[in-house]
């Protein structure tokens, strides 16, 4: 039988270090970045994901039944977004805005980011020059930004598993016990990138700090439990290695055997979710990409 190859990396894909308890939602922007680009807003709806603290909280505070932490994020990522854009169109009807002649200097839109949001990571995405931009300007991209966590919100409404709710065709699962080749069958068939959750991994040791780590001799009893999310890049059949990104890491490329990977899903599965921005497969996700 002949394997259909996948080249070595499959797809050039951009990997940001995640910002809190986020590591879900930079891979699903990832992959779909890879694949069609304009993710503008989304990089600033994931940007502004709530701190694990500030989720911890608001979920103590949650009545019965309590959501999913990853739906109350979302939701507390819309609300900080709205709150945002309220600071903004009060200081530009108040004395700032008249003082400014209806400019607003990008320290000012950080420091109401950093008060609602809890971190200036969108104001970056949206505004990546220093200096002055016209209010209506700001205003408008943070509201373009707002749609996109309601858009989000809504849609993950439509499944239990937030990611299958934006990346809702195509699945494929390695491990459970399964063996070897088939696993290698599977693999052959993925349409790279691909999101994947993980219960085993192996993490990055300071010897480990380039672009490209090759664990492919590292002992599988290293692998740590964990419960997360990483960016699955290519699948080499004729080598048998898989290469993937880790959102703790950023865009560090990390390689492992088949047989290790295989040992990353525990005693569960790898659950590989690729995405789609078109034809008979969409994914949900494409209605949140930029217009």
């Amino acid at each position: 039988m002949t394997y259909p190859l996948t080249a070595f990396p499959a797809v050039a894909t951009e990997l940001f270090v995640q910002q809190g308890p986020s590591c879900w939602l930079f891979v699903v922007e990832a992959v779909a970045h890879a694949r069609v680009g304009r993710t503008r807003y989304l990089r600033a709806v994931m940007n502004s994901y709530p701190s694990g603290d500030m989720l911890d909280e608001a979920m103590r505070t949650q009545a019965e039944p309590k959501p999913g932490r990853r739906t109350l994020a979302l939701r507390l990522t819309a609300q900080n977004l709205e709150a945002l854009l309220t600071k903004l169109l009060l200081w530009d009807a108040g004395p700032g805005g008249d003082h400014n002649r209806g400019m607003i200097d990008k320290a000012v839109v950080a420091r109401y980011a950093r008060d609602t949001l809890g971190s200036t990571g969108s104001v970056d995405v949206l505004l990546p020059n220093p200096g002055q931009y016209e209010v209506p300007f700001v205003v408008g991209e943070y509201h373009k930004a707002q749609q996109r966590a309601a858009k989000l919100v809504a849609l993950a409404a439509e499944d239990t598993d937030e990611v299958a709710a934006l990346l809702n065709t195509g699945r494929i699962e390695i491990g459970g016990g399964q063996a070897e080749n088939d696993a290698h069958l599977g693999l052959c068939e993925v349409s790279v990138p691909a999101y994947a959750s993980i219960r085993r991994r192996f993490k990055l040791r300071p010897v480990d700090a380039t672009a490209v780590v090759d664990f492919t001799a590292r002992p599988v009893g290293e692998m740590e439990a964990t419960t997360h999310a990483v960016l699955f890049q290519a699948y080499d059949p004729k080598a048998k290695v898989v290469t993937y990104k880790d959102p703790n890491y950023g865009n560090v490329e990390i390689r492992v055997s088949l047989a290790q990977f295989l040992a990353m899903a525990g005693n569960e599965v790898v659950k590989l979710r690729p995405f789609f921005s078109e034809g008979a497969r969409k994914s949900r996700l494409a209605d949140v990409l930029d217009d």
